[in-house]
């Protein structure tokens, strides 16, 4: 009896993982994913983000010149 699992996350992996093992066995290329690649635009985008964000801080920061900012 198989236990049903909730977790379609992981259901996909495991059912990846059981399509590649049976490609492998029939001897078909498997392209590998680059990890790096997809860490690496990851990243770009946060700071990007960081960036968009650190600059709408600032512009306004400087709109604020001479009132009080932080209760200073």
């Amino acid at each position: 009896m198989q236990v049903m699992n909730n977790d379609p996350k992981k259901e996909l992996k495991e059912t990846e993982q059981e399509v590649r093992i049976e490609l492998k066995l029939k001897g078909t290329a498997i392209p590998e994913e680059d990890t790096n690649k997809e860490f690496k635009e990851t990243q770009q985008e946060v700071m990007m983000d960081l960036k968009i964000k650190t600059d709408d801080f600032l512009r306004k920061f400087r709109e604020q010149k001479g009132k009080k900012v932080f209760g200073i």
